[in-house]
């Protein structure tokens, strides 16, 4: 039983979430057919060409997959182990091949369907055609209609394959920036009688004191409070209660030098306590008696921690998690986007490169897995309309990315990559070195480089192709030094952000 509320959701640093309706039924293929003995034989049918190589529908007794799994090569079907076969004995069970550079494909994919494949053994040696290495159990997106094309590397037993169809959506969710949230945590627990002693869980040492983590029935209160001394949670009036007789009501305790901290805390994080009885006997470590109803800032990551001068019910405690503007994020969808009426956030494609300066082009209508970078004012959420259709393809786009695979990148002396994150609070795309690698998750772009366009940046500088329309092309662009924000006002000292300047967008340090 949860007793707080949410009015936003903590949204992931830069995150874009898909609003989907996905149909209800899946369908799962087993492939660890029972017969005599312990192997079987597919049938073979119908040749398909997919993956580069003439693969052949297979099926057993009475069970054609519905036409969806075709093996492969078809000169190496043979009907022996030199090809696929159905196994059961032992743990490793299901199609089997024990060799590599064999095919098995999953026909007539629609983009957004999500592929599963439980391999009971031998999962490290199959892999996408030209992609990476499948994870059992891990559901693949896929990004275009057709096939999705596997081959061995090695010996692989594959058990299932589980196909979770999609279905059209109006729209994708694309976040840029943290937007925060406001939390209403209810300490007023009802419970039979008056009193209800609290669970106790891990201990944490903090504000000088070892205190635990409290929770009550099915509610850990995110494992945000903590009270103490430890000794001293003995489920009795010596420590904390929930109370909720009469008027007085909420965690309680009734004497003095007892602690009570809230964890977990951010800078500029806003907290609220409302006290029902005891508001004056309730004082921040080494400070102020806490108020009632007052609003209080945070004012470095960490913990506040209380104690008690007297008995004191807490009856809620506020926290408010302002948002953050980044100011940029990287995208990848699986989903044609139209930008066209979107107003707070624009989506641009990387256009040129020279000497570590990068010039970004906006552009209104996208298709699927088209690698994006955005920008906003704020941080902000939107749902951007999804093209019922595919968009005109987007050439020379630097951005690079995967809508649906990790990417591991390392940089050599004639590609330079570099990922986008926060640096020093600063969001920026910065360099990955040759002697590292790092991972672009998926969803994510990152910038592909020669060594020539990339001048060995330590950071890239970031410019706006000024010769398209950006609602705010009226702006008298000299003297070059005036700045406007997005808006096209003029900003005579502007801070952190993204500005228009001598005709181009730039972003202040």
């Amino acid at each position: 039983m949860k007793r707080f509320y949410n009015k936003a959701l903590l949204c992931l640093l830069m995150a874009a979430t898909v609003t989907t309706v996905r149909a209800q039924e899946t369908t799962t293929y087993d492939l660890v057919k029972a017969a005599e003995g312990s192997t079987l034989a597919p049938t073979y049918g119908e040749t398909v060409t997919t993956g580069g190589a003439d693969l052949q529908l297979i099926s057993v007794a009475d069970d054609d997959f519905d036409n969806r799994i075709a093996v492969g090569p078809s000169n190496r079907n043979n009907g022996t182990s030199n090809g696929f076969i159905f196994r059961t004995s032992g743990d490793w069970k299901g199609l089997w091949s024990q060799y590599n550079n064999r095919n098995i494909s999953v026909l007539n994919l629609k983009a957004g369907d999500k592929v599963t494949l439980t391999i009971s053994k031998g999962a490290e040696t199959l892999q996408i055609v030209g992609g990476a290495t499948v994870v059992s159990g891990q559901p693949i997106t896929v990004s275009a209609d057709g096939n999705l094309d596997f081959i061995t590397t090695g010996g692989v037993y594959i058990e299932k394959i589980v196909i979770e169809p999609y279905v059209a959506v109006a729209s994708e969710t694309v976040t840029v920036g943290v937007i925060g949230s406001d939390n209403t945590y209810d300490l007023v627990q009802a419970a039979e009688g008056s009193t209800l002693a609290p669970t106790y869980g891990e201990t944490v040492t903090t504000g000088g004191a070892d205190l635990q983590l409290i929770s009550v029935a099915d509610d850990d209160f995110d494992n945000r409070f903590a009270v103490g001394p430890t000794n001293r949670n003995n489920g009795t009036n010596a420590g904390f209660i929930f109370r909720t007789a009469g008027d007085w009501k909420g965690l309680w305790s009734q004497y003095a030098d007892r602690r009570f901290s809230i964890l977990n805390l951010k800078k500029g994080n806003k907290v609220t306590l409302t006290i029902s009885k005891g508001a004056e006997t309730l004082k921040f470590v080494d400070g102020d008696i806490v108020v009632s109803g007052q609003e209080y800032t945070v004012e470095a990551d960490g913990n506040l921690d209380f104690v008690t001068t007297d008995g004191v019910y807490i009856e809620s405690v506020n926290i408010v998690e302002p948002s953050e503007n980044i100011g940029a994020a990287t995208l990848v969808s699986t989903h044609a986007l139209d930008f066209t009426d979107v107003d707070d956030i624009q989506a641009y494609v990387a256009v040129t490169a020279e000497a570590g300066t990068v010039t970004f082009k906006q552009v209104k209508m996208v298709p699927a897995a088209t690698p994006l970078y955005l920008t906003a004012t704020e941080a902000v959420s939107v749902d951007v309309p999804v093209l019922d259709g595919e968009a005109e393809t987007i050439e020379s786009n630097l951005l690079k990315g995967s809508a649906t695979n990790t990417t591991a990148l390392t940089s050599t002396d004639e590609t330079k990559y570099y990922v986008f994150g926060v640096k020093d609070g600063e969001a920026g795309f910065y360099p990955v070195s040759s002697e590292s690698m790092l991972t672009s998750a998926a969803g994510k772009a990152y910038l592909q480089l020669t060594a020539e366009q990339a001048a060995a940046a330590r950071r890239i500088t970031i410019v706006f192709d000024d010769n398209q329309t950006t609602g705010i092309e009226t702006i008298d662009h000299s003297p070059l030094n005036i700045v406007y924000d997005l808006q096209g006002r003029r900003v005579a000292e502007p801070r952190q952000g993204i500005y228009i300047k001598g005709g181009k967008k730039v972003i202040m340090k």
